[in-house]
C-alpha cells in the first residue's frame, strides 16, 4: 500500500508517494535535509548544486556501505566457514576424547595387570629369597658336617697310622721270635748232634748218653714249644696285618665319603649362589615391572591431560 507523505527539506515541503512508512520517510528526508545544510554551510553553491553534491556525498556513502556491508558479509562468510571447520574439528576432537577414554581405560587396565603382575613378583623373590636362605643354611650345615667327617677322617688316618704302628712293631717282635725259634732250632741240631756223639759213646758212656738223651728231648720239646710260639705270633703278626689294612680302607672309605660331603657341599652352595642370583634377577624383574607400570600410570595421567584439554578445546570452540 502506498503513502503520500509530507517531507520537509531545507525548508522547502515535498510530497512523495512511497509504500514505506511516514516516519521511515521523515527519517529520511531529515538525513537529506541535513547533508543539504552541510554542504550549504560549507561552500557558496546554489540548492541545485548543493543537492547534487548532496546527492553525490549520499552516494558515496551508499557505495561505502555497500563495500563495507560486502567486506562484513565476505567476513561471515569466513566466519561461518571457519564455525563449520571448528564444528568439523570438534567433532573429530569427540572421536579423538573417545578414543583417548579408550587408550585411558586400556592403560588403567595395563596398570592394574602391571601391579598385579608386580605383587605376583614380589611374591616370587620373597619366596626365592626365603629359599636361597634355606639353601644358605643347609650348606653351612653340610660346611659344617663335612668338617666334622674331615675331622673324623683325620682321627681313623691317625689310629690307622697308629695301628700301622702296632703292626709294624707285632711284625718286628713277630722277627724276633722266628729268629729266637731258629736259634733253638740250631741249638736242638747242634743238641742232636751232641746226642749222636753221645749214642757213639754211649758204650762207653751209656747213662751219660741217656741224660744227654732226656736233655735232646727236652730241648726238643723246648723248640717245638718256640716253634708253636713263633707260629702263633706269626698269626697274631698277619691278624694285626690285617687289621691295619681294614683300618687304612676304613680310613680311604672315610676320606673319600669326606671328599663327597665336600664336593656335596660346594655343589649346595653353588645352587644357593644360583639361588641367590635368581632371586637378585626376579627382584630386578620386579624393579623393572614397577617401572613399566610407573611409565604406564605418567602414560595414562599424559593421555588424560591431553584429553582433558582437547575437550576444554571443544567446549571453548562450541562456545
Amino acid at each position: 500500500m502506498s503513502n503520500r507523505v509530507v517531507v520537509t527539506i531545507c525548508g522547502e515541503d515535498y510530497t512523495f508517494i512511497a509504500e514505506e512508512s511516514a516516519a521511515y520517510m521523515q527519517k529520511v528526508g531529515t538525513y537529506v535535509s541535513e547533508k543539504m545544510e552541510e554542504v550549504l554551510g560549507a561552500s557558496k553553491v546554489g540548492r541545485t548544486d548543493a543537492a547534487v553534491l548532496t546527492a553525490v556525498n549520499i552516494a558515496d556513502d551508499l557505495f561505502k556501505v555497500q563495500t563495507e556491508v560486502e567486506q562484513r558479509r565476505s567476513q561471515l562468510k569466513g566466519c561461518l566457514e571457519e564455525a563449520k571447520k571448528l564444528q568439523e574439528r570438534m567433532g573429530e576432537l569427540e572421536e579423538e576424547c573417545a578414543a583417548l577414554k579408550g587408550k585411558n581405560e586400556r592403560a588403567a587396565q595395563l596398570l592394574s595387570e602391571a601391579r598385579a603382575e608386580l605383587t605376583e613378583q614380589q611374591k616370587i623373590a620373597e619366596q626365592m629369597k626365603t629359599e636361597a636362605s634355606e639353601q644358605r643354611e643347609a650348606a653351612e650345615q653340610a660346611k659344617a658336617e663335612a668338617v666334622e667327617q674331615r675331622e673324623v677322617a683325620e682321627k681313623a688316618k691317625a689310629e690307622a697310622v697308629e695301628q700301622r704302628g702296632v703292626a709294624e712293631q707285632a711284625k718286628a717282635e713277630a722277627a724276633e721270635q722266628r729268629e729266637a725259634a731258629e736259634k733253638a732250632k740250631a741249638e736242638a741240631v747242634e743238641q742232636r748232634e751232641a746226642a749222636e756223639q753221645a749214642k757213639a759213646e754211649a758204650a762207653e758212656h751209656r747213662e751219660s748218653a741217656e741224660q744227654a738223651r732226656a736233655e735232646a728231648v727236652e730241648q726238643r720239646e723246648v723248640a717245638e714249644k718256640a716253634k708253636a710260639e713263633a707260629a702263633e705270633h706269626r698269626e697274631v703278626a698277619e691278624q694285626a696285618k690285617a687289621e691295619a689294612v681294614e683300618q687304612r680302607e676304613i680310613a680311604e672309605q672315610a676320606r673319600a665319603e669326606a671328599v663327597e660331603q665336600r664336593e656335596a657341599a660346594e655343589k649346595a652352595k653353588a645352587e644357593a649362589v644360583e639361588q641367590r642370583e635368581a632371586a637378585e634377577q626376579a627382584k630386578a624383574e620386579a624393579v623393572e615391572q614397577r617401572e613399566v607400570a610407573e611409565q604406564a600410570k605418567a602414560e595414562a595421567v599424559e593421555q588424560r591431560e591431553v584429553a582433558e584439554q582437547a575437550r576444554a578445546e571443544a567446549v571453548e570452540q562450541r562456545e
